[in-house]
């Protein structure tokens, strides 16, 4: 999945500071979904969140951006993640949404994208190598509980760590 020049552009952001603040971007090229590249920092402000936005080689293709909808909370009396990161993109034209988001469907609706299109054979969605804290988060961070003795689940929710680009890409997926 690289980047594909005059093709839309969206975000899926799942803000964070003292866990991951995950920035992935994607394109959706012939019916298929390519996630091609991320941000994945910690303790960085949403601020500076934005300058890596804006000074990324695809934005002038961004067009949408789907944040995790607690990025409309408020903390320390300062504006909302979904507010700063609105006045920064909206004068560009590139709009903003978000929606609350239940765990099971997230869960669910991502994994339907990563099965295979029996129509062409193909995946529904394709990650780019470069993507390392999103495919990690795929396949080894975000964990269901298990019993020490014989590894086995426990449980129908994941722990809830290490699922921050999971997440907003369950976001955008939904949105």
């Amino acid at each position: 999945a690289a980047y594909v020049p005059g093709h839309e552009v969206e975000l899926a952001v799942d803000p964070g500071y003292g866990h991951a603040f995950a920035v992935l971007f994607i394109q959706v090229i012939r019916d298929q979904v390519h996630v091609f590249d991320e941000i994945y920092v910690n303790q960085t402000h949403g601020r500076d969140i934005i300058s890596l936005v804006k000074n990324h080689r695809s934005y002038p293709d961004l067009r949408h951006i789907v944040m995790d909808i607690a990025g409309k909370q408020h903390g320390n009396a300062q504006d909302s993640a979904y507010e700063t990161w609105t006045s920064a993109f909206s004068p560009d034209g590139i709009t903003i949404s978000g929606r609350y988001v239940k765990v099971e469907e997230g869960i669910r609706r991502t994994h339907d994208k990563f099965s295979i299109d029996l129509r062409t054979g193909e995946p529904f969605t394709l990650v780019a190598p470069e993507c390392k804290m999103f495919l990690w988060e795929l396949t080894e961070g975000y964990m269901y509980p298990t019993t020490t003795d014989t590894h086995e689940v426990r449980g129908e929710k994941p722990i809830d760590i290490h699922n921050d680009a999971s997440k907003a890409f369950s976001y955008w997926v939904i949105d």
